[in-house]
């Protein structure tokens, strides 16, 4: 009896994810950019994939194509069609396993491989996980945990900020559950205020699979001091945090865009608005409006996460206070990037913040 064997594409399409489980990844020409945002935002697979009518892949926007948009334009009603990605990488149904591995996952900005078939019709999506054994990266990630959390007291008076209760564990708890579900392992605390109550905790990192270091800080020493501590010769792109941020970013995406980018240093924003309480007068009458009544403005501000190159260590100075400001004015004439966060992001440095993350929390 013959027995007919499945050849090498056939065996590994069984690995390849269809197209009737990503609708929720699939936009029309003439999508949005919040559309996009949305589609990252609540699709397990981070790309956008651009269909016409007769499910032809006509491009694809992933996490860093949708960044550089919204810096570019502050409007989110804007269509998408000025910015997705038209020379995309795909491969045919048919191609071989080896030739995809070989040909096109070498770029390590490339999570996803597009299938289509001879017409160009959309099948479906290898990953790149699927290629290869999961890549621990070797990034150091520091986080800023030393502050005193004054605006927080009396909820300070026994715990460092970071360690207060969000969503029934302590806030750094889950920034580092979330650095590691990014495949980060190198991790850096930067303590003061009550550090032993950090230190007792998370230990060594063993317990969680991880290397857990302490920046002790004898003194305060700012917002980027404690960098100076840092002991390895270092390597990668540094990525560090503040560690009273709550956010659904993945930390991967960060340290991609910074390097497709070629930055020195990239530094994380979001949006801010502000509402004005009363009708602005418009001296000039440029616009129709004389009065415009209680308007809302909008900027970008730092969001307190940022990636910085080994290389500009040089400009911290050795155990002294210095903060991000005075560190970024010092180095502006190196190439540095910014990062637009459209993902959750709050702080918690204030009751307010604090209550609204709680429920927020509590919500979902």
């Amino acid at each position: 009896m013959w027995v007919r064997y499945p050849c090498d594409w056939q065996l590994y399409n069984k690995k390849m994810i269809y197209i009737n489980k990503l609708r929720k990844n699939i936009l029309s020409d003439d999508a949005t950019i919040i559309h996009a945002i949305k589609c990252l935002n609540n699709s397990e697979h981070k790309i956008c994939l651009i269909l016409n009518k007769s499910k032809k892949l006509l491009g694809v926007m992933t996490d860093g194509d949708l960044r550089r948009a919204i810096l570019k334009s502050s409007d989110f009603l804007k269509p998408i069609n000025q910015f997705y990605n038209k020379n995309f990488t795909y491969c045919f149904e048919d191609t071989l396993k080896h030739v995809v591995k070989k040909k096109y996952m070498k770029d390590d900005s490339l999570l996803y491989i597009p299938v289509v078939d001879r017409k160009n019709l959309f099948i479906g999506l290898h990953l790149k996980k699927d290629f290869f054994e999961e890549i621990l990266l070797k990034n150091e990630v520091v986080i800023m945990a030393g502050g005193m959390g004054k605006r927080l007291l009396p909820l300070t008076n026994n715990y460092p900020k970071p360690m207060l209760q969000v969503g029934g564990r302590p806030l750094l708890e889950t920034i580092i559950y979330s650095l590691k579900s990014s495949n980060f392992v190198n991790i850096n605390i930067s303590v003061n205020y009550l550090k032993n109550k950090i230190i007792n905790f998370f230990d060594d990192g063993k317990r969680l699979q991880l290397k857990i270091k302490y920046l002790i800080e004898k003194k305060p020493l700012g917002t980027i001091g404690s960098l100076s501590l840092l002991k390895n010769k270092i390597k990668e792109p540094i990525l560090l945090i503040n560690g009273d941020i709550y956010t659904s970013l993945k930390f991967e995406n960060l340290i991609s865009y910074h390097n497709s980018q070629k930055n020195e240093m990239t530094i994380c924003v979001n949006n801010y608005s502000v509402q004005i309480p009363y009708g602005v007068i418009n001296y000039k009458k440029i616009k129709k409006k004389i009065i415009t009544e209680k308007p809302i403005f909008n900027f970008d501000v730092n969001s307190g996460i940022y990636v910085i190159n080994p290389s500009l260590l040089k400009y911290i100075p050795k155990n002294k206070y210095c903060d991000m400001d005075t560190f970024i004015n010092k180095i502006q004439k190196r190439k540095i990037g910014f990062f637009k966060i459209h993902e959750t992001l709050i702080d918690i440095g204030d009751h307010k913040k604090f209550n609204k993350v709680q429920k927020m929390i509590n919500n979902d």
